[in-house]
């Protein structure tokens, strides 16, 4: 082969040799920009599934936006049909000249611990009991209906009505049992459905108190521990006579309901 021959071959070669570098160079490049758009792809569906994530969160707030919404349209509208309606007003009514606006005003504030011993304070006062610190059975067969049923309307407006004498009445009643057959197995029943039941009884059988509306209904007002128990060496006895002081108010309100205004 001539020198030219050879010349012509080698640099036909050495094109053929640089043609398929550039072409593995392309190769590279291609696959890079595959690997490249591989990555975005999956980068773009993740962007796309945080994006409908996120539209379902703006569809469920703002579902919660319009609950919202209407429940205070509701409430506004309920405001405003409550001030069109003149505010129930209790007189607070009293055969010997008791004021009760203390007792009103505690319970008006739902202090309802304080409120529970003003009226202890207060029907102590009205039968001229305060410095002796208890009422007998006999005081509260003569208590004043005029009193009693003022202390049980402002307790029943207060608690919406929760709590109250009436509310206990009731109470008792709708287990089955009659104010003038009051026993110790049914008052001990009574007991705990209205939370009075202590949790050590050989120290105090009737002690527990709740002081806020998550107390069970009629538990308040409790003014047993005003009623004649002091000669009581035994928590039994003290039981019986508070059973009979209960009793006693139930009486009590029987008889007031009977009466006019």
């Amino acid at each position: 082969m001539s020198q030219n021959s050879q010349d012509l071959l080698n640099k036909a070669l050495e094109n053929l040799k640089q043609r398929e570098e550039k072409f593995q160079t392309q190769q590279d490049e291609l696959t890079r920009l595959q690997a490249e758009l591989t990555d975005k792809s999956t980068k773009l569906q993740k962007l796309q599934t945080i994006l409908i994530d996120r539209q379902s969160e703006i569809d469920s707030l703002k579902a919660a936006l319009t609950a919202k919404e209407s429940e205070i349209k509701q409430l506004k509208s309920t405001a405003a049909d409550s001030s069109d309606r003149p505010e129930t007003t209790i007189r607070l009514k009293t055969a010997w000249g008791i004021d009760y606006t203390a007792l009103q005003q505690l319970l008006s504030t739902q202090r309802w611990q304080a409120a529970n011993q003003e009226t202890a304070t207060k029907m102590l006062e009205v039968m001229g009991r305060t410095e002796t610190g208890y009422l007998s059975e006999e005081d509260i067969h003569k208590f004043p209906c005029a009193d009693f049923k003022t202390i049980d309307a402002l307790w029943i407006k207060y608690s919406q009505k929760r709590f109250g004498f009436s509310v206990q009445k009731d109470i008792f009643e709708s287990m089955g049992y009659h104010i003038n057959r009051v026993d110790y197995d049914c008052f001990k029943i009574f007991v705990n459905r209205l939370g009075w039941a202590a949790a050590d009884p050989s120290k105090e059988w009737l002690g527990a108190h709740v002081f806020d509306l998550t107390a069970p209904p009629g538990h308040l007002p409790e003014i047993a521990s005003h009623v004649n128990w002091k000669d009581a060496h035994f928590p039994l006895t003290k039981v019986i006579i508070r059973l009979r002081g209960q009793r006693a108010l139930f009486s009590l309100l029987q008889q007031c309901e009977k009466t006019a205004d």
